[in-house]
């Protein structure tokens, strides 16, 4: 089951008409149980997303930080509780306008069978050459679309004609010129080159200046520059705070943390000799 309590601030300038959400909207997930029909999930979990900055939710496989994200995009309904934004029930709200103002790019993210320009205007209609560009620079992309056929060069299927790196920085470009006001980031960087994690990473960093920012990430040394974190264990908020703060709680977020990079400095030492 599901305690949970979430929020989501959005810009003044969202208007209730446009989106349900008033103009000082906070958006809330509030659960007291939810199952999988086999186990309970997620327990006592109370999480807050400010309007601008980024929030990181941990854990080790199987932990719940998959429900969570589900809850935030609509897809599960808690048994009990509620999901809120702006003091209004998440199921109150149109798809439409909800997904209107969220941008979710995940480790599986869907690049279209098109050009890289019907790629970004799907996102952005009005988008200009020079936003496209400019996102794509941001990404360290536009020097490979320019030499590989521009704007118009066409993503094949499974964005097989690019790496996986190439097609992970190309749907942060897209989300870039997107506009939203809350960008969900769900394994964004599993299973990619270090150099692509990195630009995304710094991308995400400095995107959680002027918008909210949602990380889910296995690697937890991708959070350390997170404004906040959640730990979950075995679906029950165990710690919350920011990197220097959970690493002096030594307690389970440490523990992950000092163990995920132990391992990794043994795997670099190993390829180095």
């Amino acid at each position: 089951m599901v305690n949970s309590h979430m929020g989501i601030l959005f810009p003044s300038n969202v208007s209730y008409a446009h989106c349900c959400i008033s103009s000082s909207a906070f958006a809330r997930l509030s659960i007291p149980g939810f199952t999988d029909q086999k186990r309970d999930v997620l327990k006592n979990i109370s999480m807050r997303f400010p309007e601008t900055g980024m929030t990181s939710i941990v854990g080790e496989s199987g932990c719940g930080k998959s429900t969570v994200v589900n809850m935030l995009l609509g897809a599960y309904r808690p048994q009990r509780g509620s999901v809120t934004v702006g003091g209004k029930p998440l199921e109150s709200l149109t798809r439409e306008s909800y997904y209107s103002r969220l941008a979710v790019v995940s480790y599986n993210t869907y690049i279209f069978s098109t050009t890289v320009r019907e790629n970004f205007r799907l996102a952005k209609v009005s988008v200009t050459d020079e936003e496209m560009l400019s996102a794509l620079q941001k990404v360290n992309l536009a020097e490979f679309i320019r030499e590989n056929g521009g704007l118009d060069k066409v993503i094949s299927e499974d964005a097989a004609n690019i790496s996986g790196g190439q097609k992970q920085r190309l749907a942060l470009a897209v989300a870039l010129v997107a506009e939203k006001s809350i960008y969900v980031f769900d394994e964004a960087t599993s299973n990619i080159d270090i150099e692509s994690e990195a630009i995304i990473m710094a991308n995400i960093k400095a995107l959680s200046k002027i918008k909210s920012v949602i990380v889910i990430s296995h690697r937890l040394a991708n959070v350390v520059p997170s404004d906040n974190i959640y730990y979950i264990e075995s679906g029950v908020l165990m710690e919350q705070g920011n990197h220097e703060k959970l690493m002096k709680l030594d307690g389970g977020y440490a523990k992950l943390f000092t163990a995920q990079k132990e391992l990794e400095m043994g795997y670099t030492q190993e390829v180095a000799e």
